[in-house]
């Protein structure tokens, strides 16, 4: 029996040894391999999002949206119009399935381009500053690559970087936004020195921040220390939370760099990618389903684009996009 048993360890340990170090390999790098300059921006983006690690991406995208309620200009509008305090879950998805529509989807696909307008809608019934649009966008691109290097199995190569980039100045001209950095350097560059200007403490961070931790815990607000154990100190101090335990800061990033190592050296590849919204034909005007719920099940039967966002917006300023083409047509005329 003894005998038996000293048979099948050995077996598993090398079939173990075998896929960790010559199988596993080759597959687990097999798409950041792939990647290269002749890849559009959105292909680039959909492998990482969707395909290598989806559940790091979309928390670093929340992150980036969570950055934002820092900046004093941003929070006291959001808090302006009670949304984010008041229909919190509901805001989220708007926001979410916006931002999948066009990643998911390309931002120059009929659906994308719905969401883009739908999205300058919603913004063109504000007064908001072109910085605060860029810094906003400069999230998006950052964040991701930064989460990846943080937290992830693998960091970006350089050619994803750019990819994500690209991907995201797209998405800001279609906005209209002015002064989008060339490169992703500059948008690194631009994105650091925004804050240390403007990332500072306002009661309104505090109150949009919180409304947003109490809809990721699902109401556990005795998880809140954890939350604020992955924040850098400019950015605590901007939403004006207490710091936690140095003993929790080190448990929450140990819990994520296991997380990564498993990824990394044990985990195969994803089969299948992860989408939220589901490939049904290219008509923005649609009902559209939903892949799955998030924080709650405010779309669980489905959205039209249109509809996305709150209902009864002020009087639109215009949008910047077709203010920009409007322009753009009156100086081609003359």
């Amino acid at each position: 029996m003894s005998f038996l048993l000293e048979v099948a360890a050995a077996t598993v340990t090398s079939i173990a040894a075998v896929w960790i170090w010559i199988v596993q390999p080759k597959l687990r790098y097999r798409i950041r391999d792939s990647v290269n300059s002749s890849m559009s921006p959105r292909e680039i983006q959909n492998l990482i999002s969707l395909w290598e690690d989806p559940l790091l991406h979309r928390v670093s995208l929340e992150f980036a949206l969570f950055k934002t309620y820092a900046i004093p200009s941003i929070s006291k509008l959001l808090h302006a119009t009670g949304e984010f305090e008041e229909r919190c879950g509901r805001r989220y998805d708007d926001t979410d399935l916006i931002l999948r529509e066009i990643i998911e989807n390309g931002a120059t696909s009929k659906r994308g381009e719905a969401a883009v307008l739908r999205l300058n809608e919603i913004h063109g019934a504000y007064k908001i500053k072109n910085e605060d649009f860029l810094y906003t966008l400069s999230c998006f691109l950052l964040e991701p690559p930064r989460f990846f290097e943080k937290y992830g199995w693998r960091a970006f190569t350089e050619i994803e970087k750019k990819g994500f980039r690209d991907f995201w100045a797209d998405v800001g001209t279609q906005m209209g936004i002015r002064d989008i950095p060339e490169t992703y350097d500059a948008f690194d560059a631009f994105n650091k020195t925004f804050e240390e200007k403007n990332m500072l403490f306002a009661p309104s961070n505090k109150l949009i921040g919180d409304a947003t931790v109490d809809l990721m815990l699902s109401g556990a607000s005795v998880l809140k220390p954890c939350v604020v154990a992955l924040l850098d100190e400019r950015l605590r101090v901007a939403m004006g939370y207490d710091p936690a335990p140095r003993w929790l800061k080190f448990i929450m990033t140990r819990l994520l760099f296991l997380r990564a190592w498993v990824l990394r050296v044990l985990a195969a590849p994803r089969p299948f990618a992860i989408r939220r919204t589901v490939p049904n034909g290219d008509d923005p005007a649609k009902h559209l389903p939903v892949a799955f719920c998030v924080y709650g099940r405010e779309y669980a039967k489905g959205y039209k684009i249109a509809d996305l966002g709150p209902p009864n917006l002020p009087k639109s300023r215009g949008c910047p996009l077709k203010a920009k083409a409007a322009a753009a047509g009156s100086r081609a005329a003359s």
